[in-house]
This record gives structure tokens, sequence and C-alpha cells, in this order.
């Protein structure tokens, strides 16, 4: 299946606040410079965290308590997307779109029957519109999740 592609870039965010939240606010500001957010799209957001792997303490922003930081998406952001948006699924360059220790976001997603891909590679080549994604996860029967490949086919 091929669906287009939309990708809000928070690196510079990210960057400055580890525990960056993406909001609604992101979203309605990235729309109003690209347009609305085209129905059955994949969203993807770009965090930078994908530079980290392999070193899995720097990818998962593990702190000397053991405590995670890594940008994330707000409740909020999450149930914008599901009803005011129609989705195809979102994903991450990162280990999960919801704020660590929380799952609300995934609950959110899931609820709405999405996709979400985590652990996506550099998404620097894929532009905010425009591109198409192939996405083709594994058959595993009875499976909640599965490995997935990941193309970008580019305008």
């Amino acid at each position: 299946m091929h669906v287009p592609i939309v990708k809000l870039d928070i690196r510079d965010r990210a960057a400055e606040n580890p525990d960056y939240a993406l909001t609604v606010d992101d979203i309605l500001k990235w729309e109003k410079k690209h347009g609305k957010i085209p129905h059955g799209s994949l969203f993807l957001m770009q965090t930078g965290q994908s530079r980290f792997w392999p070193n899995r303490t720097a990818y998962m922003g593990i702190d000397e308590n053991g405590t995670r930081h890594y940008p994330c998406m707000t409740p909020e952001g999450a149930t914008f997307l599901t009803t005011k948006r129609s989705l195809y699924g979102a994903g991450v360059d990162g280990s999960a779109l919801d704020c660590y220790p929380v799952r609300t976001v995934h609950r959110i997603m899931f609820q709405a029957s999405l996709y979400l891909i985590q652990h996506l590679s550099d998404l620097s080549q894929v532009p905010p519109t425009g591109a198409l994604a192939a996405v083709m996860p594994m058959k595993i029967a009875g499976a909640g999740a599965a490995p997935l490949r990941i193309v970008a086919i580019m305008p």
C-alpha cells in the first residue's frame, strides 16, 4: 500500500528540550505552512533521536537515575490527529510516540485503529510533504506488533 507522508520536524525543539512533546499547536503551525494533513496520510515525527542508534543509553535518553528522556507527543496531539484528521498511521525516529513512562498516546492511536511505527531510521531526506510511503509489515498470525520495512518514494 502506498500512502502520502507528512513529516513534522521537531529536531530544533528536541535539541533544546529532550523531553519536548509535540502539541496541537505544532501540528496547526505545520498545516499553516504546508496545508491540511491529507486523508490517509502517514504522519511522521522527526525528533533526531535516530542519530544516537545503537547507543541505547543515548537513544533512550537514560539519565543517571534510569529515567528516560526523549521527544514525544502529547495526548492532546494524538487526540487531535485521531479525531480531527484521518491518518493511516503515525511514526517516529525514536523509541516511542509516548512520553515516558505513560502509554496514553499508544492507547489513543490504537483505539483509532492506526498503525504505529517506531524506531524509524534517519528521516532527514524525507520532505515535509510530497513523498509516498510503502509500508510492508511482516505477517505474523495473531501478533499485535511486527517488524516492518518502510520505503519512502520521493517526489
